[in-house]
């Protein structure tokens, strides 16, 4: 949350997902993010796995 809230400061659009698995279900049926940060101990699978699923090459 802290990092959502220094993020929002600067007029930067956020959305929290709270485990890995819907981050990788979300990031499967969105491509409008420039940017995604994971916390390597997420819920579920981790934030290192979770961008593995989602690499995109």
């Amino acid at each position: 949350m802290v990092t959502k809230k220094m993020l929002e400061k600067k007029e930067v659009i956020c959305q929290i997902i709270d485990n890995g698995e819907d981050a990788v279900e979300l990031l499967s049926k969105e491509n409008n993010f420039d940017l995604v940060l994971m916390d390597v101990h997420l819920p579920g699978i981790n934030g290192t796995i979770a961008t593995q699923k989602n690499k995109r090459v």
